[in-house]
């Protein structure tokens, strides 16, 4: 799937009504609506994180992701 095909819109302003640093993060990178729905980016990476926790132990996935435990 090429980025062009998911039609998705990136901003390169802070949008004003986001509610922290992280989801206007979310926002300007296409994830998430500004009304806080996903966008099709956003429902393919909640899959693909869906697929790596069912096939993977929780501690595997928090190294595979490289976050702290």
């Amino acid at each position: 799937m090429r980025y062009s095909d998911l039609n998705i819109e990136t901003y390169r302003n802070v949008p004003a009504r986001a509610r922290s640093e992280g989801a206007a993060l979310l926002i300007r990178a296409g994830y998430v609506r500004h009304e806080g729905g996903l966008t099709a980016l956003g429902q393919r990476a909640v899959a693909r994180l869906e697929a790596v926790t069912q096939t993977h132990p929780a501690s595997e996935v928090f190294k595979l992701l490289k976050l702290p435990v």
